[in-house]
């Protein structure tokens, strides 16, 4: 199989997946797993990112652990850091702050024997930084970006503006982060852009433009890369702005639709939690 192949059958799969087909999704992508090194761990990370849409977080983190041993025994380095972010992501929204400072850890590693990373990586690592409260290695990270002047084009100034942006989000400063984030979005429209950015209007009080970026988010429903889960987790973010304004109308869908989603999900993941305690308290 060439990885041409093997990303067309990875992007066949979440494409199935886009549709409800998961089954198939499952099958298209785990076809990976009789190919190169290189494939192998791409439908590795594509299970992880499949089990980890149905909240199945425990299992994506033994599938991505996987995919690490395989890019370091290929040296794939910008993979096995993609990797990285992605386990820190998770491990995040799992609640374990220091599982994910870890992995953040061992990304600033595979950075500093790197030092030609895309701006791209840079970008997604310095975000993930600044989200697990590691503001002096992002800003150290931002610094590294800012140096490579002038940027070759606009994505590479995109994740500039988005790490300056979680920067000032971290430091509690949500106008900053708004003027940066908004900025960074309108130059790649994409969901890990967006998700920030809608954060930081709901953290600085304007409701009513937080509910516009996350309208959009879920209207984006890119799956199977850095995208995936701020979409996932938007519905949830949504339906927390609308109780807070008041309007449980408009928030009991998003729940009941998450906690469908998340049926099979690990139980002490906190966002199921949340969500489940929320609809027993509805009359």
């Amino acid at each position: 199989m060439t990885q041409i192949a093997g990303d067309r059958n990875r992007l066949y799969g979440f494409a199935l997946l886009s549709v409800g087909d998961s089954g198939r999704a499952r099958a298209t992508v785990t076809t990976l797993l009789s190919g190169s090194p290189a494939e192998r761990a791409n439908g590795l990370r594509s299970l992880a990112l499949l089990d980890a849409y149905y909240g199945r977080y425990g299992r994506a983190v033994a599938w991505l652990e996987q995919a690490i041993a395989l890019n370091r025994d290929d040296g794939a380095w910008v993979s096995e850091l993609r990797n990285r972010l992605h386990l820190a992501g998770m491990h995040r929204t799992a609640g374990n702050a220091e599982a994910a400072r870890a992995q953040l850890n061992r990304a600033l590693a595979i950075l500093q024997g790197a030092p030609r990373m895309p701006l791209t990586w840079l970008g997604f690592t310095g975000q993930h930084l600044a989200r697990s409260g590691m503001v002096a290695q992002a800003e150290s990270v931002l610094a590294v970006m800012e140096g490579r002047a002038p940027l070759r084009n606009a994505d590479d100034s995109a994740f500039v503006r988005l790490v300056r942006g979680e920067i000032a989000a971290a430091r509690g400063e949500p106008g900053a982060a708004v003027a940066a984030l908004d900025s960074a979005s309108g130059l790649e429209p994409r969901n890990y852009m967006r998700q920030g950015l809608a954060r930081a209007y709901a953290a600085g009080g304007s409701m009513a433009e937080a509910v516009t970026v996350y309208d959009a988010m879920l209207r984006d429903s890119a799956l199977g890369d850095e995208a995936q889960e701020p979409w996932v987790l938007a519905h949830f973010e949504l339906a927390q702005i609308y109780d807070a304004l008041g309007d449980s109308a408009a928030a009991l869908p998003l729940y009941r639709r998450f906690a469908q989603q998340w049926r099979g999900g690990d139980a002490d993941l906190p966002v199921l939690q949340q969500i489940r305690r929320r609809l027993r308290a509805t009359p």
